[in-house]
């Protein structure tokens, strides 16, 4: 039996994936800061809120940024809400804070535009090539 063999990973690919766990690493490594630290970077409020929503954002966008299909977009979106979820529950458990379901909220806002905004982009990329072969 002959095994096809195996497509190579372009580097600007590896560089990406590299570039995601990083940012998801960096990412968890925050979230866990003791919450004097916390305190001390004063991020509280609207501050708060739109930290959540540009780290998630970014992180999709890292991730899916180069899915070649919703699925593969889909995929990344639900494993980043989990992600995020995680992070949550695993404050929850090292601290014993209640649960910030707003947390989660501003998560799945900042994936959500990221998945809109990769629909946007991936939409006018199919036009250009489009109009490209006419």
């Amino acid at each position: 039996m002959v095994s096809s063999p195996r497509r190579g990973r372009s580097p600007l690919r590896l560089i990406r994936l590299a570039a995601t766990a990083l940012f998801l690493a960096a990412l968890a490594a925050f979230s866990i800061l003791p919450q004097s630290f916390k305190r001390r970077l004063a991020t509280h409020g609207l501050v708060h809120d739109g930290i959540h929503i540009a780290a998630f954002l970014t992180a999709f966008w890292l991730a899916a940024g180069q899915s070649k299909n919703a699925k593969q977009a889909v995929l990344w979106a639900l494993a980043l809400l989990c992600f995020g979820v995680s992070l949550e529950v695993l404050q929850t458990r090292v601290y014993g804070n209640t649960l910030e379901y707003r947390d989660i909220l501003d998560d799945a806002v900042g994936i959500g535009i990221g998945a809109g905004l990769w629909l946007i982009t991936g939409s006018m990329r199919k036009r250009q090539v489009v109009r490209g072969r006419r």
